[in-house]
């Protein structure tokens, strides 16, 4: 466990201590128009409510195309890779796109468009921690994507 002060408060509650969850809430799904790619860039933690989403259209069996971009520190902490290449042999219409930080660099602009394929139409998901998320904001904006067409998550507080 990380030192974020959730996981502090969670390390002092006593184990089998009842808890009431409330949720999920929000607007970070997958869209409708399965003409419409989606492309998913993750950072760190990020990955789990992408991995989700993803999960869940290859279990409905959604015709949609999926891409994701996931950055990582080093693919020793990258949460669910494993999975994640394994749905990608599976799936055609899955493909994953790594980044690890501390051999590659970050995910830019470039990195973006060479990954994503072409551009127009597609509906981009950004996940992870708001540095990542303002970093990937100005990247497609430079790649000229509609704000219509983006769908931001940020984790703050977790590491």
């Amino acid at each position: 466990m990380t030192g974020s002060a959730f996981k502090k408060s969670l390390a002092e509650v006593p184990l089998n201590t009842k808890a009431i969850m409330e949720g999920p809430f929000g607007d970070f799904t997958l869209h409708e128009n399965k003409d419409k790619k989606a492309v998913f860039i993750a950072g760190g933690i990020g990955i789990t409510p992408a991995r989700s989403i993803i999960k869940d259209a290859m279990e409905r069996k959604l015709p949609h195309k999926i891409k994701l971009i996931y950055s990582n520190r080093n693919r020793e902490g990258a949460a669910f890779l494993k999975d994640l290449e394994k749905w990608q042999r599976e799936n055609p219409n899955f493909e994953l796109y790594t980044r690890m930080t501390d051999r590659e660099g970050y995910v830019d602009a470039e990195f973006i468009k060479k990954s994503a394929g072409e551009l127009a139409g597609a509906i981009f998901y950004v996940v992870g921690p708001p540095e990542m998320a303002g970093a990937m904001s100005k990247a497609l904006e430079e790649l000229k994507i509609s704000r219509d067409d983006i769908r931001f998550e940020e984790f703050s507080g977790y590491n």
